[in-house]
């Protein structure tokens, strides 16, 4: 896990990592999934809904998890007394939230989690084993068919329109950046050996990940992080879920 590029010290150092196995969504969740569940589209790039949902704040993507382990018969990971916004409607904040890591339901992935799920595998700063920055047309060629991004869109795209990672994991290098468990703290990377880190038990932005149509190459790595306040909608911004293998 983590980057030895000088220049992204925020990535450093690369450590190794021990995840607890897991079922990951193949795509980031569409709007149809999402609206299907929540009785609401709050996307600005809306009209198809195999598009990925966005402008979701992070309780928003919380909210869904909690729906989608009611509907499938598994017991939800997120608790709370109150919401801050209206039934149907973007949510702005959870009181009294509590993370029960220990059911069975549907979740968003921790930062450890989601990376890797992104490499599938690959040490390389992309999962397709090519390196940052792009140097040849070659490279450029291999970034186009893994991801939506800033050289071939102006928006989201059709999940799954792209190359599949070793996995079978589609988007994780594009289309839209996604939310994940943790509270996001700068260099919060240590050279131990870690199982199942949860980040931080407290902040101020949460974790994301992940490349988008809105920005380059350098999104579109593995070890790339990022972070926003729970509460932000954007729209090059979903998620993804996963559950725990039991």
């Amino acid at each position: 896990m983590g980057s030895d590029d000088l220049n992204f010290p925020d990535e450093q150092p690369v450590h190794h990592v021990s995840v607890s196995a897991f079922y990951i969504d193949s795509t980031e969740v569409t709007q149809s999934d999402f609206s299907s569940l929540m009785g609401f589209n709050p996307s600005a790039f809306s009209g198809n809904g195999s598009f990925p949902v966005e402008q979701v704040t992070w309780f928003d993507a919380v909210l869904y998890c909690n729906e989608r382990s009611q509907r499938d018969g598994f017991d939800t990971v997120y608790h709370y007394t109150r919401l801050n916004g209206a039934e149907g409607a973007t949510c702005f904040g959870l009181e009294n939230l509590v993370m029960d890591m220990n059911q069975n339901g549907y979740r968003l992935p921790t930062e450890a989690e989601w990376e890797y799920a992104g490499r599938a595998g690959c040490t390389a700063d992309f999962s397709w084993d090519r390196s940052y920055p792009p140097m040849t047309e070659t490279d450029t060629a291999m970034i186009n068919s893994h991801a939506i991004w800033l050289k071939n869109s102006q928006r989201p795209g059709i999940v799954a329109s792209k190359k599949a990672n070793a996995w079978g994991l589609y988007d994780m290098s594009g289309n839209v950046r996604e939310w994940c468990q943790d509270w996001y703290q700068e260099n919060a990377y240590s050279g131990e050996l870690r199982d199942n880190p949860l980040g931080p038990s407290e902040g101020d932005r949460r974790v994301v990940r992940g490349g988008s149509w809105f920005f380059d190459a350098k999104f579109a790595r593995s070890s790339c992080r990022g972070r926003n306040l729970p509460d932000l909608r954007d729209y090059n911004l979903g998620f993804r879920c996963i559950r725990p293998v039991k």
